[in-house]
């Protein structure tokens, strides 16, 4: 715990080196991750564990995941190893700058950089639709307990990844739709189709999401525009999924997450998102401590209630590794 505690202190120091800027909120509260991540993540999740080729114990593995018995990186023959692990934490703010998962600290970022705030910007005014920040951390939880190593991975410690306030596309679809033309092809009567089906198969059934379909968010939505605006007739617990999937999808544009799904050495940049190799659980306020879904899942398999018209979230983001254990691990 000391050492969780001590990940925390050097991040917030890191992220926010004029602290007496920041302040706290009466609208911005604490999550108490590491208080909650003992009790409240999903431990079970990691199943199925698969070792040499081997499946321990019962769930989805993606398709294409590695069944190696023995594996090798850089020249060191390992055994094969894969699970779902938590790797990302991401929350769903109204505020912006607010963040749970930093104590409820709120950083004034929309008095300095105004992008996305609502008394600048339309689409905030406006009856029909929502706005809303998402923050992306680095939450690679088995490492920081020490109970998971030799895995690719891009950070060892909760570190601050992505924030939408300083992406200026987050609260412009026009200039979303500019920055990534490929908008305009997912808005198509053929794209619409095939995220009806991805609505019907992954979001009603469950099933295992298609890596293809990756601008689409099963009964949540669409991926695209990459913004931060939902409309207000989508339910409340989907416009926080859609947005948590849509800071995903952002990080794989921005060629700052890769494919993990078969890559036990490395994980190749990948510029789309990669559904099939996620699941999220909702963590805070309203824990889904004993199971988690896939990007798209209907609400009503996993809880409508998790969320209120007036609180922000996180979701601890699931990814599933391919992993080669070797003797220097």
């Amino acid at each position: 715990m000391i050492r969780l505690i001590s990940h925390l202190s050097f991040t917030l120091v890191l992220l926010f080196g004029v602290a007496q800027t920041a302040t706290a909120s009466v609208t911005c509260r604490d999550a108490k991750v590491f208080e909650r991540m003992l009790t409240q993540v999903c431990w079970s999740c990691l199943m199925p564990i698969r070792v040499m080729g081997i499946d321990i114990g019962s769930g989805d593995v993606p398709i294409g995941a590695s069944n190696e018995a023995i594996c090798a990186c850089d020249l060191v023959p390992g055994i094969g190893f894969g699970t779902w692990l938590p790797r990302e934490l991401i929350e769903v703010v109204s505020e912006p700058g607010c963040s749970p998962t930093l104590k409820g600290v709120t950083v004034p970022i929309g008095n300095l950089l105004d992008l996305g705030n609502s008394n600048s910007n339309e689409i905030n005014v406006t009856s029909d639709v929502t706005y809303k920040h998402a923050h992306k951390f680095a939450f690679p939880l088995g490492e920081m307990l020490g109970i998971v190593g030799g895995c690719p991975i891009e950070a060892n410690e909760l570190d601050l990844l992505l924030m939408t306030e300083f992406i200026a596309t987050w609260s412009d679809d026009v200039l979303s739709a500019v920055v990534y033309p490929e908008t305009g092809i997912f808005a198509t009567a053929a794209a619409m189709a095939a995220c009806a089906v991805d609505a019907a198969t992954t979001g009603l059934i469950g099933m295992p999401p298609s890596v293809a379909n990756f601008f689409c968010a099963g009964t949540w939505g669409t991926v695209y525009p990459l913004v931060g605006w939902v409309p207000s007739s989508v339910g409340e617990i989907e416009k926080h999924s859609l947005l948590a999937t849509r800071i995903m999808a952002q990080s794989h544009r921005l060629m700052m997450a890769g494919r993990s799904v078969g890559n036990a050495c490395h994980n190749p940049v990948a510029p789309t998102l990669q559904r099939d190799q996620y699941k999220f659980q909702h963590f805070w306020p309203i824990p889904q401590a004993t199971d988690n879904h896939y990007i798209g899942e209907s609400s009503f398999r996993w809880g409508p209630h998790r969320v209120s018209l007036t609180e922000d979230t996180l979701k601890i983001v699931w990814r599933w590794e391919d992993c080669c254990l070797r003797p220097t691990q």
